[in-house]
């Protein structure tokens, strides 16, 4: 096992990731330095930061403003009344594992974030750049 492996289940081991640590292991994976088998047996629903949480629960209601924005208004398009109820009965996040999305010549990684409600509804989603896509 090389060095980045070691350092990648190392973090894997832990109950909480922060958002740089979840982004060093999606540039590893896009980077093709580790395999996305290195998670198998280890991973699990990871708890996150405070910070990231206010930043992706603050991200996800301004998806919901819609306004004369046409780019938000084809995200929300794709959230279901219940996605949306989830939303805006927020409880916390956890980040899942990553998706994989292959153009024919590189594969791209991003991560899922399972989103939980008050009333223990949840969601699990992905943001690839271009629309979210819920799983």
């Amino acid at each position: 096992m090389n060095k980045l492996e070691v350092d990648t289940k190392k973090i894997l081991n832990k109950d909480m990731l922060t958002e740089n640590e979840i982004n060093k292991i999606k540039y590893r994976l896009d980077n093709k330095k580790i395999d996305l088998t290195i998670g198998i047996g280890i991973w699990h629903n990871y708890d996150i930061t405070k910070e990231q949480t206010q930043k992706g629960i603050e991200w996800l209601r301004k998806q919901l403003t819609v306004g004369n924005n046409k780019r938000k208004a084809d995200i929300t398009k794709q959230l279901s009344f219940i996605e949306k109820d989830i939303i805006n009965d927020f409880k916390c996040f956890q980040f899942v594992w990553f998706e994989s999305e292959n153009n024919g010549y590189t594969t791209k990684y991003y991560p899922i974030y399972r989103v939980w409600s008050n009333h223990k509804e949840h969601f699990d989603y992905y943001y690839n750049t271009k629309r979210i896509e819920v799983i």
